[in-house]
């Protein structure tokens, strides 16, 4: 077939502009080995993606720093506190440092401690560690490292589910609530509890590498929370539904797994102590303690201490990218006000609530992050919402540290005056007990008799018989047959008087300060 003369030159020029594209496509090409690279005059990778590559990295960077620092400032702070002493010990550190000291001396599961709260000897053992080291300042500074330990994990599992910025306003915002900053350095057993089960909650997110490893620690993690704290079980549930989330397709043999190393892990511990954990259980089954708690006093106790958390939380969650993970976060927050109401239990309701404030805080942060994007609003709108909860933390702080009498001093002028082999009736025992058996005044904590155990008549000695009695009008008040049996007795005379301060709520819904006072009273006719 024959071209017309203008159609050749058409196809020539064609042909030509070929060649040319096929030597532009060699030399762009990536040499071979032994042959030198061809350097273009303009590059040939576009600059713009390298650049915001790099700026990514730079601010992921300036986020972790900002982390750090922090995290710097949160353990100032607290060690701030911890030195300067302002409280004396919470009736639970005196219960911990007192079974602590008597376990190191081999007495601890003989005495029965487990019967009296809720917990293995794991945290009264670290307590009594402390406590022969330096002291509640020790014990307190153990607390504040498993606290530490808490935020690390929190910031490393936001991290994992959000990123480094995320991750960051979820750190600050964690440090400034209340409940947890009170938490940091009170010597009680909720804070290996918490710390364990950050554990696992960071292990859970791990599994994104695809390695069951993590499911193995994550499951022994949580089973170490539980010893720590046997009702934080409870979070085995969030833990799983992460678990879900993550995994999908492989979550049934995942969970199956992790049930087994659970509850494997805990049974080796509780088979040993069973009887003992076993009359606990029936105890508190038995027994709801409210101390003067009401319905509505807890309900109103819940929203005081978790409401505008949980209201940014579901923010969070209606910006969050995959559903399934935040809803998970977001109930898990629920968890604990829900027992507390349903169970009518006051106790240990500001503690409880951060293991929730675990799970709902990434959605926190990751709500302040969105809105540090917007630019005309957003920094404005976050530097007023980061001040409301410096503001409402610094309240909860404040409460919740005063939310007992500070008994030191009253509890120095026993052990200065106090002989061995005296007896005691004290209403708010166990501080006075931590101080007097450190101090080698008891030769048995059992010396000391609180309401509990007179209204349960463990008593063999005649109330008149004992060389002190302490009432201390506060949470734990005497009997009225106790007292009438006290003044029939003729032989008790006040020889210490104090007065301190707590916060409580009350009946109209109000934290309200009220004053404490404790009067000590020593037996004339005392032998001793």
């Amino acid at each position: 077939m024959r071209f017309k003369p203008e159609q050749e030159i058409n196809t020539i020029q064609y042909r030509s502009q070929i060649h040319f594209l096929d030597t532009e496509l060699q030399q762009a090409a990536p040499p071979k080995v032994g042959t030198t690279a061809f350097t273009p005059i303009r590059g040939n990778v576009p600059e713009k993606p390298l650049t915001q590559q790099q700026s990514v990295k730079d601010s992921s960077k300036a986020y972790r720093i900002a982390s750090y620092l922090v995290l710097l400032i949160f353990a100032i702070c607290q060690l701030t506190v911890i030195f300067l002493q302002k409280t004396g010990p919470f009736y639970d550190e005196g219960i911990y440092v007192t079974a602590g000291l008597r376990s190191w001396q081999g007495k601890g599961v003989a005495d029965g401690y487990l019967v009296w709260f809720a917990g293995s000897l794991l945290w009264p053992m670290m307590a009594g560690l402390g406590y022969l080291i330096h002291g509640l300042v020790a014990v307190r500074i153990i607390a504040f490292l498993l606290a530490f330990v808490t935020v690390c994990m929190l910031y490393l599992t936001t991290n994992n589910l959000f990123g480094p910025k995320v991750a960051c306003f979820t750190v600050i915002a964690f440090t400034i609530n209340g409940p947890f900053m009170a938490l940091a350095h009170l010597g009680v057993y909720d804070s290996p509890a918490l710390a364990f089960t950050s554990i696992s909650f960071w292990c859970i997110t791990q599994l994104k590498k695809d390695h069951r490893i993590w499911l193995c620690l994550s499951a022994i993690s949580l089973a170490i929370a539980m010893i720590a704290k046997y009702p934080i079980g409870l979070m085995i549930l969030p833990i799983l539904g992460m678990l879900i989330s993550i995994r999908k397709k492989k979550s049934i043999i995942d969970i199956s797994l992790f049930l087994f190393i659970f509850v494997a892990a805990f049974f080796a511990f509780f088979l040993p102590v069973q009887f003992q954990v076993g009359d606990w259980l029936f105890w508190s089954i038995r027994n709801k303690p409210t101390f003067g708690a009401t319905e509505s006093t807890i309900i109103a106790a819940q929203l005081y201490l978790g409401l505008i958390p949980f209201i940014i939380a579901i923010l969070g969650f209606l910006v969050a990218p995959r559903k399934k993970q935040a809803i998970v976060l977001l109930l898990a927050g629920l968890i604990w006000p829900a027992y507390h109401i349903l169970s009518k239990n006051p106790v240990s309701d500001n503690k409880h609530v951060v293991f929730g404030f675990l799970f709902t805080y990434p959605l926190i942060g990751l709500f302040l992050s969105c809105l540090w994007q917007k630019k005309w609003f957003g920094k404005p709108l976050i530097s007023l919402i980061c001040v409301i909860l410096v503001l409402v933390g610094a309240v909860q702080l404040y409460i919740l540290d005063y939310a007992w009498p500070d008994v030191r001093q009253p509890a120095m002028y026993l052990v200065q005056n106090a002989r061995p082999g005296d007896l005691y009736l004290i209403n708010d025992a166990w501080p006075y007990t931590m101080y007097l058996y450190a101090q080698n005044k008891l030769s048995d904590p059992w010396q000391v008799y609180d309401n509990s155990r007179i209204a349960n008549h463990e008593n063999k000695t005649s109330i008149c018989k004992y060389t002190w009695y302490v009432d201390e009008k506060g949470s734990y008040p005497w009997s009225d047959s106790f007292l009438n049996q006290i003044k029939a007795c003729h032989a008790f005379i006040p020889v210490y008087h104090a007065t301190s301060t707590a916060f409580g709520l009350g009946s109209n819904l109000e934290y309200v300060q009220y004053q404490v006072t404790t009067t000590i009273y020593e037996n004339i006719n005392s032998s001793n």
